[in-house]
């Protein structure tokens, strides 16, 4: 049996049906960059306007000033997209994360594609947080929908920060992109492909196992649940400030709903190391005050 080639084996698990394809990328900046390129072309010279949600990578921006495209109309949520379809004259791309940047939330894919789809709008899918689920049988559900989109956004950290893929529900979609071989990223997923499943499984159980260990810690406040493997608290009763302050070593900051929050993402140190930025002598750090100090 010959073992397929890593873009079609991508475009496979992104969309199972029909004939999909895919190109490597130089990262999920340039796989977002060409996802739009390929919704401006498919527009056949309409105007497009790009519609995201806050959430959304600052990649987005960044792609459509380069595109010349007008500025993106940034929703407070992505559930908002249906009014803001019906909204829009012009001819609009969508795009949708799965595994955002500051909290590792997935967008409501199949809701998003449906409105897509009614409103012929152009899906694009930023999977590089979360694309890696797609190699596991336990995590796949978890971007239920995602064969809606048109194309994807996908990075794998087997392969290196500077390696990622772009897909697309229609292979035709590619003409006239120049697809390189990239023998050496080949042979790298080739060598790791039946170890990236059971990573990202072993990364959630961790950040999961942090979640639980955040919310028995009386003054520390869990954001949710992950949904993959970054994990969002902050102490209960500081102040934004007080955040700030914490960050490093393991601790970054993000901003959910006007509140500064603190961030693990989870990779593929063990669990201890994590658990380590809760210790008490930690903690009572969190719960001094800018007074305190």
């Amino acid at each position: 049996m010959i073992e397929p080639s890593i873009q079609t084996g991508v475009a496979r698990l992104c969309f199972p049906r029909g004939v999909p394809g895919a190109v490597i990328t130089n990262g999920g900046t340039e796989s977002t960059l060409l996802g739009l390129l390929l919704a401006k072309k498919d527009a056949a010279g309409a105007p497009v306007r790009v519609v995201c949600a806050r959430s959304a990578r600052p990649d987005v921006t960044a792609a459509a000033e380069q595109l010349e495209l007008p500025p993106p109309v940034v929703l407070d949520s992505i559930t908002q997209v249906t009014g803001a379809l019906a909204e829009l004259g012009d001819a609009s791309v969508v795009v949708a994360s799965a595994g955002t940047a500051g909290t590792g939330s997935i967008d409501p894919l199949r809701d998003i594609g449906r409105a897509c789809r009614l409103r012929g709008s152009w899906l694009h899918v930023d999977a590089a947080g979360g694309g890696a689920a797609l190699f596991s049988d336990r995590l796949r559900p978890l971007l239920d929908g995602l064969d809606l989109a048109d194309s994807v956004t996908v990075e794998l950290p087997e392969l290196g920060a500077s390696t990622g893929l772009l897909a697309v529900r229609d292979v035709g979609s590619l003409t006239g992109v120049r697809m390189m071989g990239h023998p050496e990223v080949a042979a790298v997923f080739r060598a790791c492909r039946s170890d990236i499943g059971p990573a990202v499984e072993r990364r959630c159980d961790t950040a999961s196992a942090v979640a639980d260990a955040v919310m028995a810690r009386p003054g520390l406040t869990l954001w949710d649940r992950p949904a993959l493997a970054t994990v969002v608290f902050r102490p209960a009763d500081a102040t934004d400030e007080v955040v700030a302050d914490l960050a490093g070593g393991g601790l970054e900051t993000t901003t959910v709903d006007g509140r500064l929050w603190l961030r693990i993402t989870v990779t593929d140190r063990p669990l201890r190391d994590y658990l380590e930025l809760l210790e008490p002598d930690h903690v009572k750090v969190m719960r001094t005050t800018p007074n305190d100090r």
